[in-house]
């Protein structure tokens, strides 16, 4: 339904005077002449069908329906400079991003410094498991890994991810080791609550893949020993401390992997899902967050060139 409202240069002309008790005050708040203020005033009378304020005796006051009008409008402006003021004040606020926990410590946090060569805008990382709702305003940019994006959001797809085993140096102590003998080493294990994740990736499909065999691979993880953990993150971990062999994504172990802290004895890997950039268009921040999406996509395009 919309709404019939009179025009704003009479309500504004209107809330000035009231709230100076004088035209010529208004005027010089608005930058107008006091007959502009007048004239704006009578226009609202006549919207109205009734008089706001009594001229005379000097100074003006207002009438009962004047006396009424008035808060409702001085509260409304006010509002308005507040919401105004917040926007404008966003311009200086952290861009907010929101990603899960692994990629937040595995991927981001090491490339902030690269950021911040480019731009003196500051980050906000928020980390957390749970999708949010970018609509709420409290974040700009959401990253997100799954098989395919939302929909209601501007969509950027950043990669392409993979699962490798990978495993610490110290471990392997330069043997070689054939796919058939990985349970030499215990395997560590990943299981996402994320649908469509838990059976996605698993030992047996990679040894499926790297054997050929699927009664062989199902005859190696049988004699294997497994730690099973629920974040990616933790793998990674227990794989650069020597705990055994991680079936790790890619884009999570390339930091550990270009460093030293872990090597990939094997060349199959397993796809995995997509990392997607999900922000607003109607953002008002829009030419950042997309220069942000920008770097990050860039970024993974190095890192795929450089595997580690």
């Amino acid at each position: 339904m919309m709404r019939q409202l009179p025009p704003l240069n009479a309500l504004r002309a209107f809330e000035a005077a009231a709230r100076h008790r004088s035209f010529k005050k208004a005027a010089e708040e608005l930058l107008v002449t006091p007959t502009a203020i007048s004239h704006q005033i009578r226009l609202l009378e006549e919207i109205c069908g009734c008089p706001l304020f009594r001229r005379h005796p000097r100074p003006i006051t207002l009438t009962r329906e004047g006396a009424g009008l008035f808060p409702v409008l001085s509260q409304g402006f006010d509002s308005f400079a507040a919401a105004v003021e917040k926007l404008k004040g966003n311009k200086d606020r952290p861009l907010v991003i929101a990603t899960t926990t692994a990629f937040a410590v595995y991927w981001l946090m090491p490339r902030l410094r690269l950021w911040r060569q480019i731009s003196d805008v500051e980050l906000e990382v928020r980390a957390s498991e749970t999708p949010v709702d970018l609509h709420d305003g409290e974040v700009d940019v959401a990253i997100r890994y799954a098989l395919r994006p939302p929909g209601g959001v501007e969509v950027v797809k950043l990669c392409e991810d993979h699962f490798l085993p990978v495993i610490s140096p110290t471990l392997l102590n330069g043997q070689a080791c054939a796919a058939e003998e990985i349970n030499r080493f215990t395997l560590i294990d990943f299981r996402s609550k994320m649908p469509n994740h838990a059976d996605h990736v698993t030992w047996q499909k990679w040894l499926e893949a790297a054997t050929g065999n699927r009664d062989k691979a199902k005859a190696v993880l049988g004699e294997a020993k497994f730690i099973r953990f629920s974040e990616g993150s933790h793998t990674i971990e227990a794989a650069i401390a020597g705990e055994g062999i991680a079936l790790s994504s890619g884009l999570l172990a390339h930091k550990a992997l270009s460093q030293g802290q872990l090597v990939a004895p094997f060349e199959t890997t397993l796809p995995g899902m997509n990392d997607y950039a999900l922000y607003l268009e109607a953002n008002p921040r829009l030419e950042l967050i997309q220069a942000f999406v920008g770097w990050i996509r860039d970024e993974m395009v190095d890192d795929a060139d450089d595997p580690g």
